[in-house]
């Protein structure tokens, strides 16, 4: 019986001793709230412990089964980073020094960071109006700098966090068996408490002094009930007394106010005479209070007039500047800008391209082994592919006739449905060959339809090939073309200057070689032999 009377009391207190606190990201049982740091750069961070190593002299038995419990709440992941600082604050304990310190599991509140923090790295008592980072740094420039190097938003909501944990934590030390209602909470709110109740009449009396009650009647009966033991006396001494002892309270009541009435007095008195005499200053005539009026009323007018022609004169200023900024740009982009063909190719890689480019349409035109297949076989599309896509998407929608795995059309034609070789009469037979015949007919206009359609859009992409074609030759005579107005440009300034005049005819003839030599891989081009386009092409 006692082992079970033992087991239904220390249950539900194991029970709430084993709660945590709603702050803690892992739903931790928290030992105290602190302020503690990582280290001595960083600041102090509001933060509850979560576990306690400490030396053998201040060991208790709840640390380990507090530290234990917390750990088993925590994530593999993050226990096991956690054993390795762990593991390094046991050798600590176990060297043999003078100073041995204690170490904490804290979690910090706001960013939820676990960590294992020595003694002299923490505070104790922690007290969410006071800032301990100030206070640690007061008289120190530095450490005032450093200390305000942290987000303000998240230490307030962190300070938020530690105050919320240090009240609930409050809270289930206040209710150790978790057997507290809140029935006994409005009780107490109502002030029906234990101490209210030990107190004596006079020291009632002395707390509800500051109640006025407005019901004479109510005052005098509860008075009478008093002095009667509760018994109220209706005889007619028993009245006598009654108004008797209400008059001499009413006696009392008077002189009492007419004391602080004179009290009052002699204060104002005082007061008076602790007063500075203020010179009294003479009154302004309505007509200077005209006139003050006209002149503030002009200098308002004035004081407005000139913010409005300086507002003015300062957007005449940035109008004028920004014009000028636009001339001086058009005029750098004139600067900039190379006098020529605006569609002329200005990178050499664009150029190269331009020409190899040419030199694969003209072959193509000119030799048709260079076009490639004209028609794909069937067995070879890739079903993975475009064409496969496109093939099956229009096998689907019946346009496309193909074979199935038995070898039958996958679609059947309408009009082989209706049977007309079975016996019937005659008129039957001509009405369902009527319906063969308008079946028909509708898909002669479905495929005449389709095949126009068709046409159209070929003609469509031969003329944007053509246009591409002719765009690509294009490009490529521009780029011959710019090729041999440089190389004329560089056998000009290769000519001395002193011959010029002396040799102009040989000048004119090296003039006419490089028209030749520019010209002449189109000349190639123009030469049924294709070996001669594939020697201009390496050239």
């Amino acid at each position: 019986r006692l082992d079970r009377i033992l087991g239904k009391t220390l249950a539900p207190i194991y029970e709430v001793s084993c709660r945590g606190v709603n702050q803690s990201s892992i739903w931790g049982c928290m030992a105290a709230a602190i302020w503690a740091r990582e280290s001595k750069k960083k600041p102090y961070w509001p933060g509850i412990v979560l576990g306690i190593l400490a030396p053998d002299d201040q060991k208790e038995d709840w640390h380990q089964a507090l530290t234990d419990r917390n750990e088993g709440r925590l994530p593999e992941k993050l226990r096991a980073d956690l054993k390795a600082a762990k593991r390094r604050a046991e050798l600590a304990l176990k060297k043999q020094n003078s100073d041995l310190m204690s170490y904490f599991l804290v979690e910090f509140m706001g960013s939820h960071e676990f960590i294992w923090v020595k003694e002299s790295d923490i505070i104790e008592n922690f007290d969410p109006e006071e800032d301990v980072n100030i206070a640690s740094a007061a008289g120190n420039i530095t450490k005032k700098r450093r200390s305000a190097a942290f987000n303000t938003k998240q230490m307030t909501n962190a300070i938020e966090e530690g105050r919320w944990a240090l009240e609930e934590f409050e809270l289930q030390l206040n209710n150790t068996c978790g057997d507290r209602s809140d029935d006994e909470d409005d009780f107490n709110d109502a002030g029906y408490t234990f101490d209210i109740l030990c107190q004596s009449d006079d020291e009632a009396d002395e707390m509800d002094a500051g109640i006025d009650n407005t019901d004479e009647s109510v005052i005098d009966e509860q008075n009478e009930l008093l002095s009667s033991d509760g018994l109220l006396d209706f005889s007619i001494e028993g009245r006598k007394k009654a108004k008797a002892r209400v008059l001499s309270m009413k006696k009392a009541k008077k002189e009492k106010m007419v004391k602080e009435k004179e009290r009052e007095k002699e204060r104002e008195k005082e007061k008076a005479k602790k007063a500075k005499v203020t010179p009294k200053v003479p009154k302004a005539s309505p007509k200077d209070d005209a006139k003050k009026l006209e002149r503030q009323l002009e200098m308002e007018q004035k004081r407005e007039q000139k913010e409005l022609d300086a507002r003015r004169k300062k957007r005449a200023r940035d109008h004028e500047k920004s014009l000028k900024e636009l001339e001086r740009k058009a005029k750098k982009k004139k600067s900039t800008e190379k006098k020529g063909n605006p569609n002329e190719v200005q990178n050499k890689r664009g150029r190269a391209e331009a020409v190899a480019k040419g030199f694969l349409v003209r072959k193509c035109i000119k030799d048709a082994s260079f076009n490639g297949a004209s028609f794909q076989p069937t067995a070879s599309v890739e079903p993975s592919g475009l064409l496969g896509m496109a093939l099956a998407f229009r096998a689907a929608a019946g346009e496309i006739p193909f074979l199935d795995n038995a070898g039958k059309p996958f679609l059947e034609n309408s009009w082989d449905n209706i049977e007309i070789d079975s016996s019937m009469d005659s008129s039957e037979r001509c009405r369902l060959l009527q319906e063969q015949i308008d079946l028909i007919g509708q898909e002669i206009v479905k495929v005449d339809a389709s095949t126009q359609r068709r046409l159209s859009l070929v003609e469509d992409a031969k003329k944007a090939q053509s246009a591409a074609l002719d765009k690509i030759l294009e490009a490529d005579e521009q780029v011959r073309a710019t090729i041999a107005k440089k190389k004329k440009k560089s056998i000009k300034k290769a000519s001395p200057q002193p011959d010029r005049d002396k040799d102009s005819s040989k000048g004119d003839h090296d003039v006419a070689s490089a028209d030749i030599s520019a010209d002449k891989p189109e000349s190639q081009n123009e030469t049924p032999n294709g070996d001669q386009d594939d020697q201009s092409s390496d050239a």
